[in-house]
């Protein structure tokens, strides 16, 4: 499994608390495969929570001043567009399972007490601010000690907590950089150079290689000649 990043342009990387905050507008996309399991609660934030159950394991969700594009049971592709950040700021981080309203920060007991659940920065939250920046995405900004930690047993899923500097660390995919790196060296069939510059001009040139690479990744799209290196 490959993941993408799932931030748009637009979008510019705000405090990182339970999850990354953004502000701006702009589009949001499914971060990997997966199943939608949530579109709004009940609950914090009182709203939009666009939660994606990933076939690698992990929840993600979408949270605040967002439009879904998606449904509840719908199975998305890594870069499905999944919702509009309407402007009024947004949060995407880690949910906890069933992805229907909870984030793993919370869960685990990392958010803040008061008034302000993300006062300050969590573990979870910094997880996935590295891997976004790790997929070429706005990062936000950790500011102050960071909140608990990841138990060993989960790193695999969720990486490091600490603030990394974009290591993914194992998140039990391929990082994109590799598919890249392995696959981008050998010749594109004639139906891979059409799908690629599609890609390229729906997307824009680094999101759209991204996301061609991730459908070659599945032996989906039959636009590579696969020729392993020794």
């Amino acid at each position: 499994m490959a993941f993408v990043n799932p931030i748009g342009r637009g979008l510019k990387g705000s405090r990182v608390d339970m999850g990354v905050d953004y502000s701006g507008t702009g589009s949001l996309y499914a971060i990997g495969s997966g199943v939608i399991t949530s579109i709004r609660n009940a609950g914090w934030p009182g709203g939009t929570f666009i939660g994606l159950h990933l076939d690698s394991g992990q929840y993600v969700y979408y949270a605040e001043d967002i439009q879904p594009h998606v449904s509840i049971g719908q199975r998305v592709q890594a870069g499905t567009l999944v919702g509009t950040a309407t402007g009024g700021g947004i949060e995407v981080g880690w949910a906890a399972p069933p992805g229907t309203g909870d984030t793993m920060a919370a869960a685990s007991g990392q958010a803040a007490k008061g008034s302000d659940p993300g006062e300050f920065p969590t573990a979870y939250g910094v997880a996935f601010n590295n891997l976004v920046k790790s997929l070429g995405g706005p990062a936000g900004t950790v500011s102050g000690p960071i909140t608990g930690g990841i138990p060993a047993n989960q790193a695999n899923l969720y990486g490091s907590g600490a603030n990394a500097g974009g290591s993914l660390g194992n998140l039990g995919c391929t990082p994109m950089i590799y598919w890249i790196g392995v696959y981008a060296v050998m010749p594109l069939t004639r139906r891979g150079r059409k799908m690629k510059a599609a890609m390229q001009k729906e997307y824009g040139a680094k999101r759209g290689e991204r996301i061609f690479y991730a459908t070659e990744n599945k032996r989906k799209g039959r636009g590579i000649r696969r020729r392993r290196r020794g």
